[in-house]
This record gives C-alpha cells, sequence and structure tokens, in this order.
C-alpha cells in the first residue's frame, strides 16, 4: 500500500514536471534547471524522460501486478 502512494505520487509529480519542461522549457530552466547555457533541446529532453518515467509509474498502478515494485526499484 505504501508503495502504491509513492508510485502514485512520484509519478504525478514526474510527469507534471516534464509536461511544464516541455510546454515551457525556459520557465522551466528560470526555476529548475538552472545550470549554464540554456538549451532548449536539452530542457525538451528532460522533459521526455520526465513523462515517460511519470507514465510508467502511473502505468504499473494501473496494471496492478508486480509492476510497482519493479519500476520503484528499478
Amino acid at each position: 500500500m505504501v508503495s502504491n502512494l509513492v508510485a502514485a505520487a512520484f509519478g504525478v509529480f514526474t510527469l507534471a514536471l516534464g509536461v511544464w519542461a516541455i510546454v515551457d522549457p525556459s520557465s522551466f530552466f528560470d526555476n529548475i534547471a538552472d545550470w549554464p547555457p540554456y538549451n532548449r533541446h536539452f530542457i525538451h529532453d528532460l522533459g521526455a524522460f520526465q513523462i515517460a518515467l511519470g507514465a510508467t509509474l502511473i502505468f504499473a498502478l494501473i496494471w496492478r501486478s508486480d509492476a510497482v515494485l519493479v519500476a520503484l526499484g528499478g
């Protein structure tokens, strides 16, 4: 049960960060990824990775097997 809550919270959080990085990369860079130089392509890559990670965690909850443990444990 605790692993499901952690997966849900982390999945939603990373999914939201990924969407933010894709939709408004300059704002994401200014607030989160403050390492120079600004590279829009790199921020988009970070966003895509975060979306994939969040979606994997959320799908693992829906799938209802040992996928949650695999997704959280790597």
